[in-house]
């Protein structure tokens, strides 16, 4: 990211203290650009208009598609005018998601947990559902076997 963008700042949000920590003991020329935020993104205020770009890498296929919805609302509304929502994520068949989650909604577990749970949606699902946030269009940007990113922009 810095590579591309040298002078980007940067927020980086984790739950985890120790993954933060080992980022920011780093020492690597772009620290200054680098804030650090340990909590869990499902509840922090993302703001209005802050951003020119959201990136999830890997962090979205664990919830329900109720949650991701709520979630893609409030990064659209925290990108700025022509910003992008980028997400690299996990995709499986209609089939598969479909028997995950109805297995999620057996278990009686909190649409808002904090286990690891496997939850990954279908393509098209991935595509519908940003849209159906407020994105105008996403995109299928890069596929290999069930890993792909997906762009969006406001």
């Amino acid at each position: 990211m810095f590579e591309r963008f040298p002078q980007a700042n940067v927020v980086g949000i984790a739950l985890s203290a120790k993954m933060l920590n080992e980022l920011a003991r780093k020492d690597q020329p772009w620290q200054a650009h680098l804030r650090l935020i340990r909590g869990f993104f499902l509840e922090l205020d993302l703001g209005k208009s802050t951003y020119d770009a959201v990136i999830s890498s890997m962090a979205l296929h664990h919830w329900i598609p109720g949650v991701k919805l709520r979630l893609y609302e409030r990064i659209r509304i925290a990108l700025r005018r022509g910003g992008v929502f980028v997400n690299d994520d996990y995709v499986t068949t209609e089939q598969e998601s479909t028997e995950r989650l109805a297995s999620f909604k057996a278990s009686c577990i909190s649409d808002r947990h904090l286990q690891h749970i496997d939850l990954p949606l279908s393509i098209q699902q991935e595509q519908e559902l940003p849209q159906e946030a407020g994105f105008p269009a996403i995109r299928l940007a890069f596929r290999r076997a069930n890993t792909c990113v997906f762009a969006a922009v406001t």
